[in-house]
């Protein structure tokens, strides 16, 4: 029998697939991962819950969040909070049939294949509007950090961090996050 706080994302989610005749409803933000302790202390992840588990270069990922100036000196932590998040989910997951690891630049390089592989572990069918920018939601269109989202899909920014992040801060990274990168193949 699931924990009764496990059902409640899964009616939120099935509620919203519905109101927006969807298949299925999920979120995406990789914020669940800084409540992931939370979630599985109080039950809140279902048995039948689909989990995909995207992970990107956290240097790629420190040079992205430099540039959109969304935080002052993320390499001071951000790499720890990225190695314990994502190892933790791993480690719980990654032998279970509801999760699916997926890497940011094995998505960007061949973006059908991966959807196609998100589609079967979700069990609903590719369709090649998936891909298609103009189709995806017009939430974020305003806003600058999101202005790729409605572009296509580009592999332009794997290793950006090699031409303008400051060898220490590569360094760093690659100290605080050296379980992690070993186990996601960086």
């Amino acid at each position: 029998m699931r924990a009764p706080s496990a059902e409640l994302p899964l009616a939120i989610y099935a509620a919203l697939a519905e109101h927006t005749g969807a298949k299925l409803a999920g979120d995406k933000s990789p914020n669940d991962l800084i409540f992931l302790r939370m979630l599985i202390k109080v039950g809140g992840i279902a048995p039948t819950a689909k989990i995909i588990h995207i992970v990107r270069d956290v240097r790629d990922v420190i040079f992205s969040i430099r540039n959109a100036n969304m935080t002052n000196a993320p390499e001071d932590w951000f790499p720890r909070i990225w190695s314990t998040s994502n190892l933790y989910l791993w480690d719980l997951f990654h032998q279970s049939e509801q999760y699916l690891l997926v890497r940011y630049e094995e998505y960007v390089r061949s973006p059908e294949l991966v959807v196609r592989n998100l589609c079967t572990h979700l069990g609903i069918g590719y369709q090649s509007f998936m891909l298609d920018p103009e189709r995806r939601h017009p939430r974020y269109r305003t806003n600058p950090n999101h202005n790729k989202l409605y572009q296509p899909i580009s592999d332009l920014f794997i290793g950006a961090y090699r031409a303008d992040l400051p060898e220490p801060i590569v360094t760093a990274c690659e100290k605080n996050a050296a379980e992690a990168m070993r186990v996601f193949g960086y």
